[in-house]
């Protein structure tokens, strides 16, 4: 089973503020460039005006239209939206702008919220996790009809409406831009399985994952869509040639391989030497994922830890 290999920006990461206060843009720029040119297929960015770890940070799709205009291949991603964050239109005419610049390069990775005080310190209602959900289908389908309808488009739903509204251009890829779905209930798989062209959970353990996967190919093959489906997973990255060099880079950024994640879940990143890193791909491979996004950690060696992965992991598989 063949597997892809994206990059994400971790953002919610106390190393991220020295980072961009110091190099700025700049950072962004040049490291999309050479993930690039490393051969990753993905690039994502984390959509959120203020994190538990990190408040200093760029609009996702502001960046994502500069990296698109120094980028030909990779393609670009939110990971992901927190859709009833933001009005969905103005998510889709952002994606759709993405998609033009980069000539049709645009995913939009998009999830529930999950984080309250981002939504209670811009006035957002942040409602229980059932309304939340179901904004999140009523959004899609919004965004969905505004990226395909022609003509004036009239959408009459519990949470949002349209009322002849007109939406030129269209997407440059068709029938439309991808969309990745985040979060791992029941919910959330039935609707990657209707809605969705993937599925990228974050830092999961992999029993945990392994299980998830079984159920969304259920529920995918009861729609006859179980064909180029994206099976993600997204995780922080700490690898090293050694075990000095392991045990240091621990020792520094605080990251174990298993923790509990600021909503109490049970989370798990991949973490060790080259050779260990080979095996939980491989166990990954196993379970049925096919596309795995990685950052390196600390945000100040991304660029070490991305070439020592793409030379001594990719070729691997």
């Amino acid at each position: 089973m063949a597997i892809t290999f994206g990059f994400f920006f971790q953002q919610d990461n106390p190393f991220m503020k020295k980072v961009i206060e110091e190099k700025g843009i700049s950072f962004y720029l040049n490291l999309a460039k050479h993930v690039e040119e490393l051969g990753y297929t993905i690039l994502y960015q984390p959509d959120h005006f203020m994190l538990p770890k990190n408040v200093t940070l760029y609009d996702c799709w502001t960046l994502l239209s500069a990296i698109a205009c120094m980028t030909e291949k990779i393609k670009l991603a939110s990971l992901v939206n927190p859709l009833t964050f933001f009005p969905p239109f103005m998510v889709a005419k952002k994606v759709l702008t993405v998609d033009h610049i980069s000539k049709g390069r645009a995913i939009l990775g998009a999830g529930c919220g999950w984080y309250r005080r981002e939504y209670e310190a811009y006035d957002i209602k942040f409602d229980e996790l059932k309304v939340r959900a179901e904004k999140l289908e009523e959004a899609l389908k919004l965004i969905l009809a505004l990226w395909i309808e022609k003509g004036k488009i009239n959408f009459d739903g519990k949470y949002y409406k349209l009322k002849e509204a007109e939406f030129e251009p269209k997407p440059i890829q068709k029938p439309h831009i991808p969309i990745f779905i985040g979060g791992a209930s029941k919910f959330m798989l039935k609707l990657a399985s209707e809605l969705a062209n993937g599925w990228i959970p974050y830092e999961t353990p992999f029993d945990e994952l392994e299980r998830k996967i079984k159920l969304l190919k259920r529920y995918l093959s009861h729609k006859n869509r179980d064909v180029n489906f994206t099976f993600a997973l997204a995780t922080k990255l700490l690898i090293a040639k050694n075990h000095e060099d392991l045990e240091s880079l621990m020792a520094y950024t605080g990251l174990k391989k298993e923790y509990i994640s600021p909503l109490g879940l049970k989370s798990r990143i991949i973490l060790g030497k080259v050779k260990d890193v080979i095996k939980d791909l491989e166990e990954l491979v196993r379970i049925g994922v096919n596309h795995l996004s990685i950052s390196p950690q600390p945000p100040e060696r991304m660029k070490e830890g991305l070439e020592l992965f793409s030379k001594e992991v990719i070729p691997c598989f």
